[in-house]
């Protein structure tokens, strides 16, 4: 799936594309972040730290793609999420 995003609005996602991609291909939670505009939230490793990566999924001519809106190291609340599923 494509994954895209506005530069350079947000110097912090230049370059992020390649990593969020390795998060969303291994095991990651996912919860609805927000309803209006539908937004995602993803907990999952990237090497060895916990991010939490909010996005939208949106479309195209093209088809369906992920709208990369930011991302952040993962709270003590959303490592504990991520850890009651998978430990």
């Amino acid at each position: 799936m494509r994954i895209t995003y506005i530069a350079p609005c947000d110097r912090n996602l230049v370059g992020l594309v390649e990593e969020v991609a390795t998060i969303l291909a291994g095991d990651y939670v996912e919860r609805i972040k927000q309803d209006y505009p539908e937004q995602f939230i993803a907990i999952g490793f990237l090497k060895n730290s916990l991010l939490s990566v909010i996005y939208e999924l949106r479309y195209d001519d093209e088809g369906e793609y992920i709208w990369l809106i930011t991302y952040w190291k993962s709270t003590k609340r959303e490592r504990e999420i991520y850890e009651q599923y998978f430990y």
